[in-house]
Order: C-alpha cells, then sequence, then structure tokens
C-alpha cells in the first residue's frame, strides 16, 4: 500500500474522499451507525461541534484499544 509511505516537507500526500480507516483518534465515544464529524485536531467525533462538517459513519464503536472503523464519504 503505497498510501502509508512516508512524506517530505512539501511533498505531495493522497487525500482520502470515500472509503474506510480504523483510526484512534476519536473524540468521545460513538456508536456504530453514528454521523462522524471533523472535530478540533483533526479527531472525528459522534457528535457536531458548533458547524463541524459530516464526514461520514462510524462502522463500528471503539474497541478496548480506542480504535474505531470510520466509513469515510466527503462531497
Amino acid at each position: 500500500n503505497w498510501h502509508k509511505d512516508e512524506v517530505q516537507k512539501g511533498g505531495k500526500v493522497t487525500i482520502l474522499t470515500k472509503g474506510w480507516i480504523v483510526t484512534d483518534q476519536i473524540s468521545g465515544t460513538p456508536t456504530a451507525g453514528q454521523t462522524a464529524y471533523l472535530a478540533d485536531a483533526g479527531l472525528v467525533a459522534g457528535t457536531q461541534d458548533g458547524t463541524a462538517p459530516a464526514i461520514g459513519r462510524f462502522l463500528s464503536t471503539k474497541d478496548a484499544d480506542g480504535y474505531a472503523k470510520v466509513s469515510i464519504n466527503l462531497p
């Protein structure tokens, strides 16, 4: 998977617009099926804070290590 390579400062990066990720960068305690919103510091949250945009849906709850699967669907 060439998307996992390190990128040097000023280099091009891949932006995920549709697909899914597994992350521990989550704010709060979301549930499966809940809408995922962008939160402060690049975190993903299950609740909207102000005018934070919706970025997809949670496909799972957090596991014992704090990871959850999130479906990303950006316009």
